[in-house]
């Protein structure tokens, strides 16, 4: 049985967040797993896979959930996050900022023995000294998004340092063949392709009869194309709405305050906070349609999440939705960034329970190509 060690930078809510759980989850009939998280934050999701973050200590710290703390926790962040944080990946690379915690986990993989490490991300960058100091261990690195988007947009201060531990991976994994074609670009290492898992159907089906559309995402404005969403509502028809259920950063959160209330669709744009497990599952079912307004994804989960409720899909058209969808066979592909067609496209489906019918047969459809056993199977021949 092997050693297999998952490293994150924090198990927060997202996507990423959510399928590297399942997939560790998936893997351990026949492996020791465990996630490393780099931040002391307790995850969003529950796994079965054990989450440390510390080599001393498996324990997880207890978050602080009174309202008084988490706007003191805010507020805090946004200085963290508007001053601090900026300047320094200005002037540190990310393994120096996380040398510490880097040394820890150089430690724990020593101490356990282990046998491969996989660095999600940003965390990749960690490469170059885990095979200096731990030279028998198998390093796989998994990236999440698009070249450009992860270069230029998600990581751009840290692109060369990212570069350089991608060239000491024994294999990168993309989440698309297109994806794995680009990174290659970038690394001598080999790099393949592996997509994300999709849910079973779920018991909670949508009936497809409820004016709702469904947005399941974190609140950040530009990455989820939160701009665009609102765009959008303001062309619904007058008795749909758009459910939305997240959460993200205070400044990320405050703006789409903002922004829903300066367009006056506190009627329109009904907005909850995160939320999961059986109360996601019957969120979803509440929908008649799943709406993605990214502006760019790697291999997006809750489209799969989405489809496994039976709800027809209605996305623009950037990598990950394109490969899911394939080309638009199985949902709505939008032109990237075209509002009014995506405005149009909702109409037209909000006249018709017999195409929203169609495709959600569809979506339940699409769902058993990207079963959890046949990733997982993927997963363990690499490691």
């Amino acid at each position: 049985m092997k050693k297999v060690i998952f490293v994150v930078t924090e198990l927060r809510l997202g996507g990423r967040e959510r399928v590297v759980g399942s997939i560790a989850d998936s893997l351990l009939k026949e492996n020791d797993v465990e996630i490393f998280s780099m931040w002391k934050n307790r995850p969003f999701f529950s796994t079965k896979t054990n989450v440390i973050w510390k080599s001393e200590d498996t324990t997880m710290p207890i978050s602080i959930h009174s309202r008084d703390y988490k706007q003191l926790n805010h507020m805090i962040g946004a200085v963290k996050n508007n001053i601090i944080i900026p300047l320094a990946k200005k002037v540190f690379s990310y393994a120096l900022l996380q040398r510490l915690r880097l040394f820890d986990l150089i430690r724990y993989i020593d101490r356990k023995k282990v046998d491969t490490i996989v660095l999600t991300d940003l965390t990749i960058t960690f490469a170059p000294l885990i095979r200096k100091k731990c030279p028998s261990v198998r390093i796989i690195g998994w990236v999440h998004m698009e070249p450009i988007a992860f270069f230029e947009e998600q990581y751009k201060n840290y692109k060369k340092e990212l570069i350089r531990g991608m060239n000491e991976l024994n294999v990168l994994v993309t989440l698309t063949n297109k994806q794995a074609i680009s990174f290659s670009k970038y690394t001598s290492s080999n790099v393949i392709f592996i997509s994300n898992p999709m849910p079973n159907k779920s018991m909670y089906q949508s009936d497809l009869q409820k004016h709702i559309i469904t947005v399941v995402c974190r609140i950040d404005i530009v990455h989820k194309g939160l701009d665009r969403l609102i765009e959008v509502a303001k062309g619904l028809p007058s008795d749909w709405e758009i459910h939305i259920a997240g959460s993200g950063s205070y400044e990320n959160e405050t703006k789409f305050k903002e922004m829903i209330n300066e367009n006056k669709l506190n009627d329109k744009v009904i907005w909850r906070t995160a939320i999961d497990g059986t109360e996601l599952d019957k969120f979803y079912a509440e929908g008649s349609l799943f709406l993605m307004t990214s502006k760019f994804e790697g291999f997006p989960l809750t489209i799969g999440e989405a489809m496994s409720h039976g709800l027809p899909i209605i996305a623009f058209d950037i990598d990950g939705t394109r490969t899911i969808l394939n080309e638009g066979k199985y949902g709505c592909l939008i032109e990237n960034d075209n509002v009014s067609d995506m405005i149009n496209r909702i109409k037209l489906l909000s006249e018709s329970f017999e195409q929203r019918k169609k495709l959600s047969t569809l979506s339940l459809r699409r769902i058993k190509d990207f079963s959890i056993s046949e990733i997982g199977n993927k997963w363990n021949d690499i490691l």
